[in-house]
C-alpha cells in the first residue's frame, strides 16, 4: 500500500502541482502576515531598547494624553534638582519634544506626506546617548538644529546649510551644525528628526519650565528599585518613576498593538485563501477517487481491506499538506520582504531589521497546511 500511495503520488505529478499550489497560497499568507509583523516588532523593541540607551530610571507624568494636542502633560523642570540629590542617582538630565516642519533653503517642506518629522532635545549627558553624530557637533544654542542623516543624504543639506523649522506653527531660521544618524540607521524607524539644544526646544513648544520625561543614571552599586522607591517620597502627585527596561517593553507593545491592524488584514487573505483551497483539495480528491475507482477496486479485489484503501488516499492528501506547508513557509518569507519592498516603492519608510522567523511561526504554517489538506481529502478518502 506504501508503494502504491508513492506510486499515485508520482503518477499524477499535474494533479499533485494544482493541489500544492492551492495549499501553499494559504499557507504562504499565513506564514507572510506572521513574519512580516513580527520582523517589524523585534525592530521595533531594539528601537526602544536603544532609545533608552543609558538610563536606567525614567520620570514621567501619568496624566492620560490631551485629546486636543496629543501630548501628555509634561512636568516642572524644577524637580530636576531635586531628583539630583536622590540617593543612588549619578546623572539626570531631562528630555522634551514634539512634532516640528523642517523647511530647506529653497522654501519647500521636507518630509512631505510622509512620516512626521519629530522636534527633540539633544541629550545634555556624558552617558551613552541613541543618536550617532556622522558630521558636525551637537547643538549648543538657538539657532542650531542637528538634522538626520537620512535626510542630509536625501536633500543634500549639510553642516553650514541654512532651513527653517517650525515649531507649533511657528517657523524660525536655524543653521544646521551636524548630521546624526539614530545608533546606525539613518533616522528614527522612518521617521525623521531633528535635534535642537533643550531651551530652544522648551521655547518652540511653548513649554518653558517645563520637562516631558527626566532620565536617570544610576551610581555604581545602586539598583533601579532601591532609587525609585526613594524617588517616591518627593516626586509630586501625578508623576512616576519606572525602570527603562519597563518603559521600553511598554512603548513597543503599544507600537506593536497599532501594526495588529496589518497582521489581520493579511490573515484575512489567508483564512480566504485557504477557505477556497478546501474545496480545491476537497473536489481535486473527489475526481481522484472518481477517475481511480477499477484502480481503488481492483485493490479491494486482491486483499487490501477498505481502511487501507482511506489511509491510502488520506496519505497523498498529507504527504501533498506536508510538502506544500515547507514551499508555502518559503513563499511567506518572499512575501514578508517583497510587502516591505513595495511600501517602499510607494514611498512609505518602514524600520529596517533582519527577518523574525518565529518557531510558532513554522508550527503553525505547518499544521495549517496538513490539516486543512487532510481535512479537505476526509470524505473522498471515505468514499474510497
Amino acid at each position: 500500500m506504501l508503494r502504491a500511495t508513492v506510486k499515485g503520488l508520482l503518477g499524477h505529478k499535474l494533479r499533485l502541482a494544482l493541489t500544492t499550489l492551492a495549499v501553499v497560497l494559504g499557507v504562504g499568507f499565513v506564514a507572510g502576515s506572521f513574519v512580516f509583523t513580527d520582523t517589524l516588532g523585534g525592530v521595533f523593541d531594539r528601537l526602544f531598547a536603544d532609545t533608552l540607551a543609558g538610563v536606567d530610571v525614567n520620570i514621567r507624568a501619568t496624566s492620560e494624553l490631551d485629546l486636543d494636542f496629543g501630548q501628555p502633560d509634561r512636568i516642572p523642570e524644577s524637580l530636576l534638582d531635586t531628583v539630583r540629590t536622590v540617593e543612588g542617582v549619578a546623572e539626570a538630565w531631562g528630555t522634551i519634544g514634539g512634532l516640528a516642519q523642517l523647511v530647506g533653503p529653497d522654501g519647500e517642506l521636507i518630509g512631505g506626506t510622509g512620516p512626521p518629522t519629530l522636534g527633540l532635545s539633544w541629550p545634555a549627558t556624558e552617558r551613552p546617548i541613541p543618536y550617532s553624530l556622522r558630521e558636525g557637533r551637537p547643538p549648543a544654542g538657538p539657532g542650531e538644529v542637528v538634522i538626520d542623516a537620512a535626510v542630509a543624504a536625501r536633500t543634500g543639506l549639510a553642516p553650514g546649510n541654512r532651513v527653517e523649522l517650525i515649531f507649533a506653527g511657528r517657523p524660525a531660521p536655524f543653521t544646521i551644525v551636524g548630521v546624526a544618524g539614530f545608533g546606525e540607521a539613518d533616522n528614527l524607524a522612518g521617521a525623521s528628526f531633528v535635534l535642537v539644544d533643550l531651551a530652544t526646544a522648551q521655547a518652540g513648544f511653548d513649554a518653558a519650565g517645563t520637562l516631558d520625561t527626566i532620565d536617570i543614571a544610576l551610581a555604581d552599586g545602586t539598583t533601579a528599585a532601591q532609587v525609585i522607591e526613594r524617588l517616591s517620597a518627593v516626586l509630586p502627585p501625578q508623576t512616576e518613576a519606572i525602570t527603562a527596561q519597563s518603559l521600553a517593553e511598554e512603548s513597543a507593545a503599544e507600537f506593536k498593538q497599532g501594526l495588529s491592524f496589518f497582521n489581520t488584514f493579511l490573515l484575512v487573505f489567508a483564512g480566504v485563501a485557504l477557505f477556497v483551497g478546501t474545496f480545491i483539495i476537497h473536489n481535486t480528491f473527489r475526481i481522484i477517487v472518481a477517475q481511480r475507482t477499477r484502480e481503488l477496486a481492483l485493490l479491494r479485489a486482491i486483499g487490501a481491506e477498505a481502511r487501507q484503501v482511506t489511509g491510502m488516499v488520506l496519505a497523498e492528501a498529507l504527504v501533498i499538506g506536508l510538502l506544500a506547508s515547507l514551499v508555502g513557509i518559503g513563499f511567506g518569507i518572499g512575501l514578508a520582504v517583497g510587502v516591505r519592498e513595495v511600501i517602499g516603492a510607494l514611498g512609505g519608510e518602514l524600520p529596517q531589521g533582519p527577518l523574525v522567523i518565529a518557531g510558532r511561526t513554522i508550527a503553525v504554517a505547518l499544521v495549517v497546511g496538513v490539516v486543512v489538506t487532510g481535512v479537505s481529502a476526509l470524505l473522498p478518502a471515505r468514499r474510497a
